[in-house]
């Protein structure tokens, strides 16, 4: 919600702002005028009550029209320094909570397991068919990105804005292996130099963060006080990142702003041309992630309700229906819950006992959609950047999108931060996550929506595995 004073003088500061920039353009000063229409959509974004999600459209929408301009101003790419830097900036502040995020969330994750020790069987079963789900989504994204290969052989490379994110990595030599003495020496590493570090080793952080909330675990009432601190950095971290989020329309319109504007290597026809072959491999991108997500939400998700359950297909997809146009709508599995636990129960007959564990916990941990969409991006941003993953890069991203779907906060765009570790774990340039946030919202809906279908489907498979699934089956077609 916008301050008084934002409330008030935010969308004149923008006009104001906007007309200034105008003059500056005018007068040829187009550093300060790109300076002046940043701070413009700063303003505005600061000072309306619009949603998140409509700013960040709003912020791809003025950073694709920006950056076309720029194809007819002479050597207009050399005077975004200012866009650029703000770019930049933003990666930059989503890199800097990496560290914690992984390590607070993974050590508070797993501490929080003991208190769910006492419901035995149930919560076995819960936690062994979350995982399982979770694990064939991403099989299925992977084997969908190395069948079909979007982004590969793509002309993309030759442009600036690509070529300086490649400069700024340092992949392994092609042909090389990573060894057993690599692969231990990047799960030991001392945690306190890793969070110091500004490319944090993320499976040292997983590693040590693991033992850790093994540790509390064990150790019960001894170390409520440590638990307790670990919470609550936690939740501190989250509001962290809420608190970045909000700056991503301004993030997002930098970032597409200097990717447009660098298209245009030899006037607006090449550029028109780079944006025409730009739209088309991340049009392919796009047309997989829909097509992996609803191969899981509407095959392997039914097959498991059905093999499971005894529960049909099409009544378990009418029988959420409803929850699934609310997830569509809000992207979010948190904001769905009580829909999601109304239909389980009224029209799928699930116990409410089964529901008010399951379907909270889904809700926090339980991520088939984002799991699946982060390891079809981490191997398009490799492909797209000319990056061949050997099999043991592609495992290590098919445990990072589990691990990382599962800690993600429960934040709207939050998936740009976890997005992050998963493709610094493979030592893929952090900085390619620009590429994927103008997409982000568009891809949530229906990762959202694979999301509440998995917490409904192990929901009635949990009630046919411990309660029988007679009630159930009463009514299928």
């Amino acid at each position: 919600m916008p301050s008084t004073f934002w409330s008030r003088w935010g969308a004149r500061l923008a006009a104001v702002g906007l007309v200034a920039s105008l003059a500056c353009l005018a007068l040829g000063a187009s550093s300060l005028a790109a300076a002046l229409v940043l701070a413009s959509f700063a303003a505005a974004c600061f000072s309306t009550k619009r949603s998140l999600n409509l700013q960040i459209g709003a912020g791809f929408v003025v950073g694709l029209a920006a950056g076309a301009a720029t194809w007819w101003i002479p050597e207009g790419a050399k005077h975004m320094g200012a866009v650029d830097d703000t770019g930049w900036l933003f990666v930059r502040l989503l890199k800097m909570l990496v560290g914690p995020l992984v390590f607070l969330a993974i050590a508070s994750g797993l501490a929080r397991l003991g208190s769910t020790s006492s419901l035995g069987r149930m919560g076995a079963i819960t936690f062994a068919l979350y995982f399982s789900t979770m694990f064939v989504a991403v099989a299925t994204g992977l084997i969908m990105v190395n069948l079909f290969e979007p982004g590969a052989n793509t002309q993309l490379l030759s442009l600036p804005f690509f070529r300086g994110l490649l400069e700024q990595t340092t992949p392994a030599p092609a042909g090389t292996a990573l060894g057993f003495r690599e692969f231990v020496g990047d799960l030991l590493q001392n945690p306190l130099s890793a969070l110091a570090s500004p490319n944090p080793p993320i499976l040292g952080l997983v590693f040590f963060g693991m033992l850790l909330g093994i540790a509390l675990i064990r150790t019960g009432e001894q170390t409520r006080a440590l638990r307790e601190f670990i919470d609550s950095a936690y939740a501190v971290v989250l509001w962290m990142i809420g608190i970045f989020v909000r700056l991503a329309p301004l993030g997002v319109m930098a970032i597409v702003w200097s990717l447009v504007g660098s298209m245009a290597s030899d006037g607006p026809r090449s550029g028109m041309t780079s944006m025409i072959t730009a739209a088309r491999e991340v049009g392919g991108f796009i047309a997989l992630v829909f097509v992996a997500t609803s191969i899981h939400a509407f095959v392997t998700l039914p097959a498991f309700a059905w093999f499971l359950a005894g529960l049909h297909p099409r009544r378990l997809l009418a029988g959420v229906s409803e929850a699934l146009l609310v997830a569509f709508s809000t992207s979010s599995s948190a904001a769905t819950l009580p829909v999601t636990t109304r239909n389980v129960e009224q029209n799928l007959g699930v116990p409410a006992h089964v529901t008010h564990f399951v379907l909270p916990l889904g809700a926090t941990v339980n991520m088939d959609g984002t799991a699946l969409y982060e390891a079809i991006a981490a191997l398009f941003i490799a492909a797209l950047f000319g990056m061949e993953l050997s099999l043991g890069d592609q495992l290590t991203v098919f445990g990072m999108s589990m691990l990382m779907a599962a800690g993600a906060p429960a934040i709207p765009s939050a998936g740009m931060v976890t997005m992050v570790v998963v493709l610094q774990a493979v030592d893929l340039p952090a900085e390619a996550v620009a590429l994927l946030i103008p997409l982000d919202r568009l891809l949530d809906t229906i990762r959202t929506m694979a999301n509440v279908e998995g917490d409904a489907v192990v929901a009635v498979c949990v009630a046919g595995v411990t309660h029988g699934n007679e009630q159930m089956t009463a009514e299928d077609p």
